[in-house]
């Protein structure tokens, strides 16, 4: 019989209700079943025994394949060979190597140059278009009416 450990957190259920761990709980199963139902668990691991090997040996084409595929191996003598080699039958998943995240840097804020043209006497006889460009060389939002422009202007 192939002992089956639940790795992962609470608990898990399988062959509904047949089969329940808590964790680091480990159950014994037949061969077939681990196969059949534990593989594509990544937080059940199977170890399997001698009294399991006729049944890996022998185990349908179709599982032969699935387990080539799983364990990503050339063929299913290596998947016996591993499986029944004392060795944890888990797939073994790539390490992935995480970069440290980039601490955002904040965009230096728009210097407004010290030479900026002095404003005219009269900011109310001009039009909207001659007054964005005044806002936008001091770094100040050019949306709004008149009135509101020449406002921020005048506070600038």
């Amino acid at each position: 019989m192939a002992k089956v450990k639940y790795i992962g957190i609470g608990t898990k259920e399988l062959g509904r209700g047949t089969y329940k761990w808590r964790r680091d709980e480990t159950i014994e199963m037949p061969a077939k079943l681990v196969i059949d139902m534990v593989f594509g668990h990544k937080d059940l691991v199977a170890t399997f025994d001698a009294s399991d090997k006729e049944y890996i040996v022998n185990a349908p084409k179709s599982t032969q394949k699935s387990l080539v595929k799983w364990f990503g191996l050339k063929d299913y003598h290596e998947v016996v060979d591993k499986l029944l080699g004392g060795n944890v039958a888990k797939r073994k998943l790539p390490t992935l190597k995480l970069k440290p995240k980039k601490e955002a840097i904040p965009e230096p804020e728009p210097e407004v140059e010290d030479k900026l043209e002095p404003l005219p006497p009269k900011l109310d006889k001009l039009t909207i278009k001659q007054l964005k460009p005044l806002l936008e060389e001091r770094g100040l939002s050019t949306e709004g009416k008149k009135a509101e422009l020449i406002e921020r202007l005048a506070e600038a």
